[in-house]
């Protein structure tokens, strides 16, 4: 029986590979990546491999744990015989059992409360505070070694209290009714807990259709078609010897596969792209091989073309810095890295009209607004009047981008102009991490410039971060306050009597101010135009009801300040996407176009309403209020002026870098760095540094990014390849914060002279 409980759960095992195998060819298929090339069949074969391997490994430990645990009896007869005591105990007639079963059964939800109390914030702490995964992994098995203790430790006692209190009761007439009908309490807890589980759906729907639950379903599908395949398996009657002889040659012939796909088929840099970009399990048992196999733990292997030529040498791998001109190959490129680009433009001192007084500085960000979606961008629906009449009279950035694709990425580098890898943040507390007080923001150079600084908060993401207003001498948190979904009519409130109270003082005045309600989780706003019932939908809604409380700050700036005193910036954090690659994630993780792309629009009276294509991100932002407050200084910005691109001037070639930065990773000991992108106004070449993949997309022609050109056109990624390198040297490994990096070195190198 051991043996035929442990060929059942083997067989189960083999099945769920083999589905996952053919669901993982369905989405290259899907994909459009099957075409008949040995790349395509080379993923297959390192899917299959990749699957084998830990259908192998976990069959070796849980199909004898399994036929351990069912003893001389088959599932069948377990779950029946379980079946059977549990009426039997709901059908007592015996007091004294009722009152058993009773006490069990009212104890049972308290101790199962009590292991989640116990478990889940313990899980979240090592979650935030463990740096190594396996240190990690082991204090979770303690954690919850810990809270099925306590929880049993609970149902003991609270067992003894509901006996105590029910034994008394099962000599009276009318309770003994009761008692004797154990199957009564378990209907009523059952149906009190089917009403708990429905009243948490519908009162946290806004937070479950922001949760990503595909693999879940997926996990499910996958289990649910492995057990009906182990079932088909079992139906021809064969001879034990020829199971046998199948079984065990499935099983060689597995491990021969595993070890030849794995150690002996030549993998391209696009079949590992392939292998890691559009499969399912692949992508996730590729992860895993990638722990047991990194040697040195820089993050890469030499297997399925990880293509780490130094895999005993930490210092040298695929995502490292190459240092130019030292002889050394860091990144395995094939050479050490020769440039030939020009360093960025940094300026924040150019020629500006003449005036008497520094101009008031307005900038108000929205969350979350993706250009696309207003009107004057050609959207159908009518999402932004108010922003529709500004662009008319603003200079408008139709290649505008953020530095990251979350608020915590891009508002730090908005107020620094500095990429993340380089800001100083906190490596404790919540998240967002505090950005620390060594860090110089825009607002504390325009403090000392003379300037008011104010800052107006939506919600309570922003009065919890700390540092996030450095140098802002007023922060007005009221909006924080308020427990509701939509605060723009509050923000709006609080900017107008802000202004109001200060534009008689005659002191320039730097106001900034964040509008929350276009972020997810959607809800339909009061007072505004009902799109439909979908996600993108009520975003649009979110976006008019935004857009009618920012008007009346455009309205109270045009009305009450001269117009040669005032600079009016309306921009975005990040965007928001809701193509197929973002239809629940719709930002936050990666670095696609549609996710960073926001709008820009600048109004200063001295500069003609026009467009300008030259792409520009925030980090230009602080640079340009510094040169238009024309405050003299050396900065350490990574962004520069766009008062070239305000007065109309044609600017050369532009490229913009952006990162995907983790900064909570910097405590684990994990790269944070996980993507990098640079971008011109048509192509953007993205590097996951966490999969070890190119990609390059033309996003003008292709606006989902779905067509990866990397391949295709050698001459267009060698050329960004080169300006990405050059950027990985300059930010990471000359100026930017090794320590945050993590991928810094600290090689001695000779003088570059160009």
């Amino acid at each position: 029986m051991f043996r035929k409980n442990a060929s059942d759960a083997f067989g189960f095992l083999a099945s769920c590979g083999w589905v996952m195998v053919v669901w993982d060819t369905v989405a290259l298929v899907q994909a459009r990546q099957a075409n008949l090339t040995w790349d395509f069949f080379s993923v297959l074969m390192a899917s299959a491999a990749l699957t084998m391997a830990h259908v192998l490994v976990v069959g070796a430990v849980v199909a004898p744990m399994y036929a351990f645990a069912l003893g001389d009896q088959r599932i069948a007869t377990r779950l029946k015989n379980a079946i059977i005591a549990v009426s039997a105990a709901l059908k007592t007639r015996s007091a004294p059992s009722a009152v058993s079963v009773h006490a069990c059964l009212l104890a049972a939800p308290a101790a199962l409360l009590g292991y989640v109390f116990v478990a889940v914030p313990l899980a979240m702490r090592v979650h935030e505070d463990v740096r190594v995964a396996i240190n990690a992994a082991g204090a979770s098995i303690v954690i919850h070694l810990l809270a099925v203790f306590a929880g049993a430790l609970l149902f003991a006692v609270l067992r003894g209290v509901w006996m105590s209190l029910l034994r008394p009761l099962a000599s009276r007439r009318l309770t003994q009714i009761w008692l004797m009908r154990p199957w009564l309490t378990a209907a009523f807890l059952s149906l009190f807990a089917l009403f708990a589980m429905v009243w948490a759906v519908v009162m946290g729907r806004r937070v479950l259709s922001a949760l990503d639950l595909r693999m879940l379903w997926i996990g499910l599908t996958v289990m649910v078609l492995g057990a009906i395949l182990a079932t088909v398996r079992t139906i021809p009657r064969l001879s034990k010897t020829t199971r046998r002889v199948i079984g065990w040659s499935a099983i060689i012939g597995g491990v021969i596969f595993t070890l030849a796909a794995t150690f002996a088929v030549p993998y391209s840099s696009h079949a590992r792209s392939m292998l890691v970009a559009h499969t399912t399990f692949g992508t996730v048992f590729h992860a895993s091989h990638n722990t047991l196999f990194d040697w040195d733990g820089d993050g890469y292997t030499t297997l399925f073309g990880g293509n780490d030529c130094a895999p005993f040498d930490p210092t040298i791998h695929p995502g490292a810095v190459d240092i130019p001109y030292n002889g050394i190959d860091e990144d395995c490129s094939g050479e050490d890295f020769v440039f030939d680009v020009a360093p960025p433009l940094r300026r924040w001192d150019y020629p500006v009209p003449d005036r008497s007084k520094k101009p008031h500085i307005v900038l108000l960000t929205i969350d979350a607004l993706n250009p696309l979606h207003l009107g004057f961008n050609g959207y159908d629906r009518p999402t932004s009047p108010h922003l529709d009449a500004f662009a008319k009279h603003a200079v408008r950035f139709e290649n505008a981008f953020a530095q990251g694709p979350s608020t915590r990425l891009s508002i730090p580098s908005l107020f620094t102009s500095l990429y993340d890898p380089q800001i100083k943040r906190a490596k404790l507390g919540r998240i967002p991490l505090a950005v620390l007080s060594e860090n110089v923001t825009v607002a504390e150079i325009l403090q000392k410039e003379g300037y008011r600084t104010i800052a107006v908060v939506p919600s309570p993401y922003f009065t919890g971060w700390g540092g996030i207003t450095q140098g802002f001498q007023e922060v007005d948190g009221s909006a924080a306050k308020l427990k509701q979904a939509h605060t723009s009519k509050e923000v709006s409130d609080a900017v107008i009597e802000r202004l109001e109270s200060v534009s008689e003082q005659g002191q320039p005045v730097f106001l900034w101010a964040h509008y929350f309600d276009p972020h997810g989780p959607f809800d339909q706003p009061p007072d505004a135009p009902v799109f439909g019932t979908k996600a993108m939908d009520v975003y649009d809604a979110e976006i008019r009801f935004t857009d009618e409380h920012l008007g009346r700050v455009l309205s109270w700036i045009e009305e009450h300040w001269a117009e040669q005193d005032r600079l009016l910036v309306v921009t975005a954090d990040h965007g928001e996407s809701f193509d197929d690659q973002h239809a629940v994630k719709h930002h936050g993780y990666d670095l696609n176009t549609s996710v960073l792309r926001i709008p820009m629009l600048i109004h200063m009276p001295i500069f003609a309403p026009h467009s300008v294509r030259t792409p520009v991100s925030l980090l230009d932002m602080a640079p340009t209020f510094i040169n238009l407050a024309q405050a003299k200084g050396e900065f350490d910005f990574q962004g520069s002026s766009l008062v070239p691109m305000l007065q109309g001037e044609e600017m050369a070639e532009r490229v913009t870098f952006h990162t995907f930065f983790l900064p909570e990773f910097v405590k684990k000991q994990k790269d944070p760095l996980r993507m990098v992108s640079v971008r011109t106004d048509r192509f953007n070449l993205v590097h996951d540094r966490e999969k070890g993949v190119y990609s390059l997309f033309d996003f003008v022609q292709d606006q989902n990014e779905t067509n990866n050109l990397f391949d295709a056109d050698r001459a267009t990624a060698d050329h960004l390849m080169a300006q990405m390198q050059y950027w990985y040297y300059r930010v990471l490994d000359q100026g930017g914060s090794k320590e945050n990096a993590g991928a810094a070195t600290a090689t001695p190198r000779p003088p570059i002279v160009r």
